[in-house]
């Protein structure tokens, strides 16, 4: 981390960080019955992991359920619990933690929510300059948990209460935004196209509701394509005698991490000086340039991938910024090649016509 100014010998400097994590909740146990709550274990620490000295600091834990859904912590004094799934361990001020000191945490406790984590998410982008951008979304989807012992009933699973035991833990749907000018929206699987989705509009936005066909219950895994198109003008606009183009690195739907993203963007033919842009430094981001032809392409469209491991919901609405060279004349070059192709064949299929191909004027010999 990179401070904008040196800090003085003496001075204070106050900055807020966040980190996310992917996979830090474990099962336990690691299977269950349909009817039973679904636990899971967090194995944290006290204190702050930090290379410098810290005097002072509190831990506040905000549990996705009450109280009495907790079955284990690990006390360290002073801690306090407000009875709502909020622990407080600290102030710790008495003896400053010394760098690098962890205080080993335990938590056990219920966790009846739905885990949704893509294997894999696989994103194209398509932009043309004949006004539209298409995208386009494959997933892998895991609803990562317990997985089920046992029999699962849908009956069952249909009748039971809301808040029933383990119920909330099963996936039955993906929520996310659009933009208002969104159209063309589609939900599919290797079967065909999944009705048991909505569009809402909003003032501002489209409110997508995907439901897959059969909850997912945690462990159970299903694969679907998303996508929608766009008007040219909602993702690029010329800056400097260049095309600026700007799309999430993510899907917009809520609540979903990915294992590994990478998302595609196709650049028209005849896109050049590509320059990439992401919030995020290399180590991050992968960055790699390829080609990809389509109908009626010469000689390829670039292409720009950017791939992401362990993506969370800071990485999906993260802006993806490209921009590139581009002819404003060039989205001409393939209805020209079009024209000239059916004034070729039409103009052989006219001077075929008017050409006398017939062997006439020969006479025939008699007796021969």
């Amino acid at each position: 981390m990179a401070l904008r100014e040196a800090l003085a010998p003496g001075a204070a400097y106050r900055l807020a960080a966040s980190a996310a994590f992917t996979r830090a909740l474990t099962p336990l146990p690691a299977t269950r019955a349909q009817a039973d709550p679904h636990r899971v274990a967090l194995n944290a620490s006290h204190v702050l992991l930090s290379p410098y000295p810290v005097a002072n600091q509190t831990l506040i834990v905000d549990l996705p359920c009450v109280s009495k859904g907790v079955l284990a912590a690990t006390r360290r004094e002073p801690m306090a619990d407000d009875g709502q799934g909020v622990l407080t361990f600290g102030p710790f001020d008495a003896s400053p933690a010394a760098p690098w000191a962890v205080s080993p945490l335990f938590l056990h406790f219920t966790d009846d929510n739905p885990t949704p984590r893509a294997t894999s998410l696989v994103r194209t982008v398509t932009v043309s300059h004949w006004g539209s951008v298409g995208v386009d979304e494959a997933f892998d989807l895991v609803n990562a948990g317990a997985a089920l012992a046992g029999e699962w009933s849908r009956y069952d699973f249909d009748t039971a209460p809301a808040r029933s035991a383990g119920k909330g833990a099963s996936l039955t749907g993906l929520s996310g935004t659009l933009p208002k000018a969104a159209r063309w929206i589609y939900f599919k699987d290797g079967i065909g196209n999944i009705s048991s989705s909505s569009v809402r509009p909003a003032r501002t936005r489209l409110d997508v509701r995907l439901e897959p066909r059969f909850p997912l219950a945690p462990g159970w895994r299903t694969t679907f394509k998303f996508g929608y198109s766009l008007p040219l003008p909602a993702v690029a606009g010329r800056q400097g005698g260049r095309v600026r183009v700007t799309v999430p690195l993510g899907t917009p739907l809520q609540g979903v991490s990915a294992d590994l993203l990478s998302t595609t963007v196709i650049l028209p033919e005849g896109a050049s000086a590509i320059a990439v842009d992401t919030p995020f430094g290399g180590d991050v981001v992968t960055i790699t340039h390829g080609k990809v032809s389509t109908t009626l392409d010469t000689v390829g469209r670039p292409t720009v991938t950017a791939a992401v491991r362990n993506a969370v919901s800071e990485h999906m609405a993260a802006p993806l910024v490209i921009s590139y060279a581009f002819s404003p004349v060039r989205p001409l070059v393939e209805p020209l090649m079009l024209v000239g192709a059916f004034a070729g064949v039409f103009g052989v299929a006219l001077v075929a016509r008017r050409t006398d191909m017939s062997l006439g004027g020969v006479e025939r010999v008699k007796g021969a």
